[in-house]
């Protein structure tokens, strides 16, 4: 990050986003995103996770792990989880 800041001046960075409103005001979509996310961030996409009934939904999860073992490069396993997600 320290490179990419380094290299763009205070000058330079005021016309590229000069440019970027210039383009969304003639109604380029790609300029207003841009500003839109820079400016206010991107919006957060949220999901429902409920049950049929409106409750906890149950999940089940399976998850591979590797462990040193005595020498060996890796050994693998696996381990499973079940529990439910409520709000």
């Amino acid at each position: 990050m320290d490179i990419a800041v380094s290299a763009v001046t205070t000058e330079d960075w005021k016309a590229i986003v000069k440019k970027a409103v210039m383009q969304a005001r003639r109604g380029d979509c790609t300029a207003r995103k841009w500003l839109g996310d820079y400016l206010m961030g991107t919006p957060v996409q949220r999901t429902e996770v409920t049950g049929a009934d409106g409750g906890a939904q149950k999940f089940e999860a399976q998850v591979t792990f590797y462990l040193p073992d005595n020498g060996r490069d890796t050994d693998t396993g696996t381990a499973g989880a079940t529990g439910e997600v409520s709000q």
